[in-house]
């Protein structure tokens, strides 16, 4: 399986984590590139933004990004399991 790995912030509902390296699985899908991954979550984000119905957003320190979807929260080891929504923009970062 594909990956990549991208130095960014992830923006959630106005609030932002310090900088992080995510990776992200990439899931081939026809044409386009789904991906998943988990995260360590920020503390910042924890009782407040994990409220917010508004997307993840991860952003590159280029201005690009992609958004996210955290569907499970593992409360003891503080990991958050995403998927992305959309399409990623893989074709210059991907690795084996």
């Amino acid at each position: 399986m594909a990956s990549f790995r991208m130095d960014c912030v992830l923006e959630w509902d106005g609030i932002l984590s310090d900088p992080m390296t995510l990776t992200v699985n990439v899931i081939p899908d026809g044409p386009d590139h789904r991906g998943a991954g988990s995260f360590a979550m920020p503390t910042r984000f924890i009782g407040t933004a994990m409220r917010s119905e508004a997307p993840l957003r991860a952003i590159a320190h280029d201005g690009s990004g992609f958004d996210l979807t955290v569907h499970r929260f593992d409360m003891t080891t503080g990991i958050a399991y995403f998927r992305t929504l959309g399409a990623l923009p893989v074709e210059d970062r991907r690795s084996a």
